[in-house]
């Protein structure tokens, strides 16, 4: 569990009454597990929760493409974070990966796992904004957009610059959680509450969301982890509230140079829920992750 200091935290009387509520209201709810607390150290570090959990995001795709599928693509991983899951893809047999991250000290934990799995050579991890590419076009024949597409900055932008970088009739596989997801405002590392960035304001989330991880030795790093500026205003930047209407447009914007091969909305495994996935106005709200598998259109020269 993450080290906890003698600190004391901001009492809540201090908060107005919406922080107070959501805090009464966040102790009835069970908080799921989450990466931040098997973190012994001083930094985050996401390298080995990411290896370790590769093999369930990959699962995501099963039925959807073939066994030997990684096997000698050029791969680059848009939001690879500590770089887990990239250097999963290579002990899939993949020829070579790429990981991108706009933080550098995820980069900087990224090259270090793949020293300690002796895969360093085959690997190279970079600072960049997904949203422009540092690579000519057609570079890699796999682009992967792993629970990246509602964190980047700019997912419109990431989009085009994933089929640029990919060769004809390569791939781009995406998985993500919608923004109206029960737990999409990505906060669960201390709040339990289910669509609490729907019924609570970003002022009163971020106030309480301070409050809560003011006791754990590692509180800095989680808020700037999370909170930045928006529009000259404090905001939860972490994420960047896609949600599945959106993300169709913006595929649909590239149809001339990309295909759509699969498409699919996986739902909640509580028979109720289940069902609710197929009603469009709870769809938003109902679907545990989209995952979806474009393809480059080939005999294209240049997108652009």
């Amino acid at each position: 569990m993450t080290q906890e200091t003698n600190v004391l935290p901001q009492a809540p009387s201090s908060l107005g009454f919406p922080e107070r509520f959501y805090l009464w209201l966040n102790q009835f709810f069970p908080r799921p597990p989450h990466p931040f607390d098997q973190l012994a150290g001083e930094k985050l570090n996401y390298s080995q929760f990411e290896y370790d959990s590769a093999p369930q995001v990959f699962a995501l795709y099963q039925g959807l493409i073939e066994p030997d599928f990684y096997l000698n693509q050029e791969i680059i991983d848009l939001a690879c974070g500590g770089g887990g899951k990239t250097i999963y893809l290579l002990e899939k047999g993949a020829k070579s990966v790429v990981g991108i991250d706009k933080m550098p000290i995820f980069i900087a934990q990224a090259e270090e796992f793949a020293a300690s799995k002796g895969l360093r050579a085959k690997s190279s991890f970079l600072v960049a904004d997904s949203a422009s590419l540092p690579f000519p076009d057609a570079s890699f024949d796999l682009v992967i957009l792993n629970d990246a597409m509602e964190h980047v900055d700019d997912p419109q932008k990431t989009l085009v610059e994933a089929a640029r970088v990919l060769r004809p009739q390569g791939r781009i596989m995406i998985n993500f959680e919608p923004y109206y997801h029960p737990r999409g405002g990505h906060v669960s590392d201390v709040v339990a509450i289910p669509w609490e960035h729907v019924f609570f304001s970003e002022k009163s989330r971020i106030k309480a969301y301070k409050h809560l991880v003011n006791k754990f030795h590692d509180a800095a790093e989680r808020i700037a982890f999370r909170i930045g500026q928006r529009d000259g205003k404090e905001a939860f930047t972490y994420v960047n509230h896609l949600t599945i209407s959106r993300f169709k447009q913006y595929f649909q914007q590239l149809s001339e140079q990309l295909e759509l091969r699969h498409y699919r909305l996986l739902p909640f495994q509580k028979p109720i829920l289940r069902q609710l996935i197929h009603l469009p106005l709870l769809q938003e709200f109902f679907t545990k992750n989209l995952v979806c598998i474009l393809q480059r259109r080939p005999n294209l020269k240049s997108l652009f």
